[in-house]
C-alpha cells in the first residue's frame, strides 16, 4: 500500500519523473515525464521481455511460443530504477527490465519495435560453386 501511495504522489507532485502504479494485479499504470499515460496488460509486456531467458541475444527472437506462456499470469510488483529503467516482477518469479524511452516508441509509434534487433552481426556470404555445394538426398 505504501508503494501505491508514493507512485501516486510522484504522478502528481511532479510530472518531471516517471511513475509506475500497480492499479490492479492486470492493470499497470506508466506515466511518462512528456505527459504520456499507458495502461498495460501483463501478457503484453510479459511479450517483450529481452532477458537471454527469453530470447536470442542476437536476433532478439523469442525462445519460446506465445502459447507456452502461463495463462495466469499476473503483475506482482513494479518499479522505476534509476529514472530510466522499468522494473516489472510477474506472478511466475520472473522479473523483466524495460528500457523506458524504448517502450515509450513502441507505445506511441506503431512503427517502432523492440522486437528487432538495432543490429546484428550477419554470417559472412558463402559464395557457391560445384565444389562446395551438395545435391539434395546424397
Amino acid at each position: 500500500m505504501m508503494f501505491h501511495s508514493l507512485c501516486t504522489l510522484l504522478a502528481v507532485k511532479s510530472s518531471a519523473f516517471p511513475a509506475v502504479e500497480l492499479a490492479t494485479k492486470s492493470s499497470l499504470k506508466l506515466s511518462l515525464p512528456a505527459g504520456q499515460k499507458f495502461d498495460l496488460d501483463p501478457f503484453w509486456l510479459r511479450e517483450r521481455c529481452l532477458s537471454p531467458a527469453y530470447v536470442d541475444v542476437n536476433t532478439k527472437q523469442p525462445l519460446w511460443m506465445p502459447h507456452e506462456m502461463p495463462k495466469d499470469i499476473f503483475f506482482q510488483n513494479a518499479s522505476i530504477i534509476g529514472g530510466d529503467t522499468l522494473q516489472v516482477g510477474f506472478t511466475d518469479g520472473h522479473t523483466s527490465h524495460f528500457d523506458l524511452e524504448h517502450l515509450s516508441k513502441e507505445l506511441t509509434d506503431f512503427r517502432h519495435t523492440v522486437i528487432q534487433p538495432a543490429a546484428y552481426a550477419r554470417p559472412e556470404p558463402i559464395l557457391w560453386s560445384e565444389g562446395n555445394a551438395t545435391e539434395a538426398g546424397q
